[in-house]
C-alpha cells in the first residue's frame, strides 16, 4: 500500500519501479499465504506419540521421546515443537523445544531427560508453531492430547536393626521387604516330644545335652492397619524434592511394604483436591501394587484447591475396618484451624474409645524448611521453630488425654519414628 502511493506521487520512471516493487511483494504476500494455508492443514493432521520410560519413579531419570508423523502428502520445513511437562519435572538433558523439518509422509523426533516428581500430574499437549517459507505468517497451535502421569514415590533406606533392611526396587517400581526368622522370633530350646517337626531340632545344643532339644519361636502378632495420608496445600509447601508430601510419600510407601513383608493386613485412605479415596485393607504383593498406585495417584494440591476434612475422612476409614482392635497410622502437619483440630482430636479419641490404637505421624514444618539452612540462618530459624513447638506441644497433650499418640517428625526420621511406635503397639497386642 505504501509503495502504491508513493506510485501516484512519484515522477513516471519511479513510479514505474514502484509499481513493478510493490505487485512483487503483492505476489510474494499471496503465494506465502497459499503456503501458509497448506502448510496449517498439515498440522492439524500430525500425529503425536509421546513415550515416558517406565517404570515412573520419583527421582529417576527418565527419557521422553515425542514423535511427530505427518501423513499429509504436504512437507512442514520450519515448524518450531515446544513439549511442556508439568511445573514439578526438573529438566535434565537434551530440551524439549527444537525447530524441525518435517517430509511429507513422514516424521521427526525428539528426545530429552527429566527428574520426576511422585504424585498424580497432568502433561499439557505438545505445542507447535508452524510458519511460512518467507516468515510473514505464524500460527501456533496444541497438537495431541494431555497425558495423566502416576509416578510413585521411591523407598526410604530403613537404618533400623533387626528385622528392617534396605528396599530394593523390583521392576514396577514395587518393592519386597524380607525380615529374618519366617515370620517367628526364636523363643527358647525344650527337650522334643512326639509329633515336633525335625527341622527344628537344634543339632548342636542335642550333642551338648545328650537329648533332643528342639527350637522354639514366639508367633508375632499381625495388626490391621490403615494408614491415613493428609495431602492438603500446607503439606507441599517448600523446595520441590524436600517438602512434606514427598517425605510422606516415601514413608507410607516403605511402611506399606515393610508391614505386608510381615503378614500384616493394611489399608491406605489418601485424602487430597480430588476427594477421599480409600482402598481396604488386605494383604500380599498384590495388594501392595494397588497400594503403590493409590499413593502414586496423589493429587498436588494448586492455588485455591479445598482438602476434604481430615476428620471426615477419619470416620470413612473406619467404616471399611472390621470391628475389633485395629491400628490407625495418620500422616499429617496438622496445620489446620483450631475448629478441624478440635474436630480431628475428637475423631481420633472416638476410635481408641473403640479398642483401636492411634499413631499420629506430624511432618513438622520447622524441621523441614531448616533443613536447607546453614550458619546463622538456620540458628535463628531454630530458636523460632522452639516458639512454634509450643502450640505443638498443647496438641500433643490435648491427644495424649484421649490415649492418642502425636509424633512430630523431621525429614531424617518420619520413617523410624513410625515403624518403632508400630512395633511397639504390636508388642503391647501380642
Amino acid at each position: 500500500s505504501l509503495l502504491y502511493g508513493l506510485a501516484v506521487l512519484a515522477p513516471p520512471e519511479s513510479a514505474r519501479l514502484l509499481l513493478v516493487l510493490g505487485s512483487f511483494l503483492l505476489v510474494l504476500l499471496y503465494i506465502s499465504r497459499l503456503f501458509f494455508d497448506l502448510e496449517l492443514r498439515a498440522a492439524y493432521t500430525l500425529r503425536v506419540e509421546r513415550r515416558y520410560e517406565r517404570p515412573l519413579v520419583e527421582g529417576r531419570r527418565t527419557r521422553v521421546k515425542l514423535r511427530l508423523e505427518n501423513t499429509s502428502r504436504i512437507p512442514l520445513p520450519f515448524t518450531e515443537i515446544s513439549d511442556p511437562y508439568p511445573p514439578l519435572f526438573r529438566l535434565l538433558e537434551n530440551s524439549n523445544t527444537a525447530v524441525v523439518s518435517i517430509p511429507a509422509r513422514g516424521s521427526a523426533e525428539i528426545t530429552y531427560f527429566l527428574r520426576l516428581a511422585a504424585g498424580r500430574h497432568m502433561v499439557p499437549p505438545t505445542r507447535i508453531t508452524v510458519r511460512d517459507p518467507a516468515g510473514l505468517f505464524a500460527r501456533e497451535l496444541e497438537t495431541g492430547m494431555p497425558l495423566v502421569l502416576d509416578v510413585q514415590p521411591r523407598f526410604e533406606e530403613l537404618r533400623s536393626k533387626g528385622v528392617l533392611v534396605v528396599p530394593t526396587l523390583n521392576p514396577g517400581g514395587v518393592a519386597m521387604l524380607r525380615r529374618r526368622g519366617m515370620g517367628t522370633q526364636f523363643l527358647d530350646l525344650r527337650e522334643y516330644v512326639h509329633g515336633d517337626e525335625y527341622r527344628r531340632i537344634e543339632w548342636k545344643a542335642s550333642a551338648r545335652t545328650g537329648r533332643l532339644m528342639v527350637k522354639e519361636y514366639e508367633q508375632e502378632t499381625s495388626l490391621e492397619v490403615m494408614l491415613v495420608l493428609d495431602a492438603s496445600p500446607t503439606m507441599s509447601y517448600g523446595m520441590v524434592g524436600n517438602t512434606k508430601l514427598e517425605y510422606s510419600l516415601r514413608a507410607l510407601a516403605t511402611i506399606a511394604g515393610y508391614l505386608l513383608s510381615r503378614g500384616d493386613v493394611v489399608g491406605l485412605s489418601v485424602i487430597d483436591a480430588g476427594g477421599i479415596r480409600i482402598l481396604k485393607p488386605g494383604r500380599g504383593k498384590t495388594h501392595h501394587q494397588r497400594i503403590m498406585r493409590l499413593l502414586s495417584s496423589t493429587r498436588w494440591p494448586e492455588p485455591g484447591d479445598r482438602t476434604p476434612s481430615l476428620a471426615l475422612a477419619l470416620r470413612s476409614s473406619a467404616s471399611v475396618m472390621r470391628r475389633g482392635k485395629n491400628l490407625y497410622v495418620v500422616v499429617s502437619d496438622l496445620e489446620k484451624r483450631d475448629e478441624e483440630i478440635r474436630a480431628i482430636t475428637s475423631r481420633l479419641g472416638s476410635l481408641k474409645q473403640r479398642r483401636s490404637e492411634v499413631v499420629v505421624i506430624a511432618p513438622y514444618t520447622p524441621l523441614f524448611e531448616a533443613k536447607g539452612l546453614r550458619g546463622m540462618g538456620g540458628a535463628l530459624y531454630r530458636i523460632h521453630a522452639a516458639r512454634s513447638m509450643e502450640q505443638r506441644r498443647r496438641v500433643a497433650l490435648e491427644m495424649l488425654r484421649r490415649g492418642v499418640i502425636l509424633v512430630n517428625v523431621g525429614p531424617e526420621d518420619m520413617v523410624e519414628a513410625a515403624l518403632l511406635r508400630i512395633e511397639a503397639i504390636r508388642r503391647i497386642a501380642g
